[in-house]
């Protein structure tokens, strides 16, 4: 809505099943080399939902563009059937505590959402947006 109020169009980015899509970064252990990185990227393929999947062997992170109707635990579980630990993280880039964000129980009340803008045009667009939503106090960072 403060898009809208600002001047310009905007929908929420939606996946083929109708949830809107986020952004979910995943701690994975025991990665060693780019073999282990192509077990997990091959077996991700296989789950519906996914629109991206990036992994870094030398981060040990996952970082993933999701349909929110997928629960991470299902992602996470995936994971785990190709031989690895993956927890979920959170903005700050800690990995979430206890058993329940292994599983994927309690996610980071935090969400990163992905919206359609239109009608920028230029750099001074890109920076009224900015300004509207960083004056929200429920928007965390734009």
């Amino acid at each position: 809505r403060a898009i809208e109020d600002a001047g310009f169009g905007c929908s929420l980015l939606q996946s083929d099943a109708g949830g809107v899509m986020e952004r979910l970064e995943l701690e994975i252990v025991g990665m060693t080399c780019s073999s282990c990185v192509h077990s997990i990227r091959t077996a991700l393929r296989t789950v519906n939902g996914l629109l991206s999947v990036e992994i870094g062997l030398e981060e040990r992170r996952a970082t993933l563009l999701r349909d929110t109707t997928l629960a991470s635990e299902a992602i996470i579980e995936r994971i785990a059937e190709t031989g690895f630990d993956a927890y979920v993280v959170d903005f700050e880039g800690l990995r979430m505590k206890g058993v329940a964000a292994k599983k994927g129980a309690a996610e980071s009340p935090e969400k990163q959402i992905f919206v359609r803008i239109g009608g920028m045009t230029c750099a001074s667009c890109v920076a009224t947006i900015e300004g509207t939503l960083k004056r929200k106090r429920e928007i965390g960072r734009a």
